[in-house]
C-alpha cells in the first residue's frame, strides 16, 4: 500500500513536470505514464528497488544497433527522479540534478531496436536531507547493458519546492494530492 502511495506521488510530479513550461524533459523523451497515452511501466516497487520499463524509441538507435549511452543517461535522468529519488525520499522530493554517470556493460553489445522493451531498475545508495544518491541498471530482456549513478540536491530554495514540500507532508499529502490532480485535468 506504501509503495503504491509513493508511485502515485512520483506520478502526480511527473504529470506536473509535462505540464509545466520548464521541466518537461521526459516528455521531450517521449516518457509519459499509461494514463498520459504513454507506455512508462512500473513493474515493481519496494522499498529498496523499482523497476520501470519503457518501449526504446527509434529516435535513439544507433546504426550498429548498440544501446546509445547518451540517450539511456537521459532516461534514467527521469525515471530514477520520478520512479526512484521521489519514492525513496520521504519527502517525495524531485531535486536538481548535480551529477549523471553511467557506463556500458563489459562484454559483446546486444543490439537495442526501436520498440524493445528496456528496464531501468533504481536502488537507493543514500538519501539525506540535501543530497540523495542513487545507483541504475539497464537491462535488455535480462541482460544488463549499461549501468550508472544520480545524484540529487533534494532541498532546492524558492517557494514552489517549499510548497511542493509542504504538499508532501503527511497531513496535507492527500487534499494537495487531489487538488493537484484537479487543477492538472482541467489543463489537459
Amino acid at each position: 500500500m506504501a509503495a503504491a502511495r509513493a508511485w502515485r506521488a512520483g506520478e502526480l510530479l511527473w504529470m506536473y513536470s509535462a505540464r509545466a513550461r520548464a521541466g518537461h524533459f521526459g516528455l521531450l523523451l517521449g516518457l509519459k505514464p499509461p494514463h498520459d497515452g504513454g507506455d512508462v511501466r512500473l513493474r515493481r516497487c519496494a522499498t529498496h528497488e523499482t523497476e520501470v520499463s519503457v518501449r526504446w524509441p527509434a529516435w535513439l538507435c544507433r546504426d550498429d544497433g548498440a544501446l546509445c549511452l547518451g540517450g539511456a543517461l537521459a532516461m534514467a535522468d527521469e525515471i530514477t527522479t520520478f520512479a526512484g529519488l521521489c519514492l525513496f525520499d520521504r519527502r517525495a522530493r524531485p531535486g536538481l540534478t548535480i551529477g549523471l554517470s553511467g557506463t556500458l556493460a563489459g562484454g559483446p553489445l546486444q543490439a537495442v531496436n526501436a520498440g524493445d522493451e528496456i528496464t531501468f531498475v533504481t536502488r537507493p545508495i543514500k538519501i539525506g536531507a540535501s543530497l540523495g544518491f542513487v545507483g541504475f541498471d539497464v537491462l535488455h530482456g535480462d541482460r544488463l547493458i549499461a549501468s550508472g549513478r544520480h545524484t540529487k540536491y533534494l532541498s532546492p530554495p524558492g517557494l514552489g519546492f517549499r510548497l511542493a514540500a509542504l504538499a508532501n507532508a503527511p497531513l496535507c499529502r492527500p487534499l494537495a494530492h487531489a487538488l493537484a490532480e484537479r487543477a492538472l485535468a482541467s489543463r489537459a
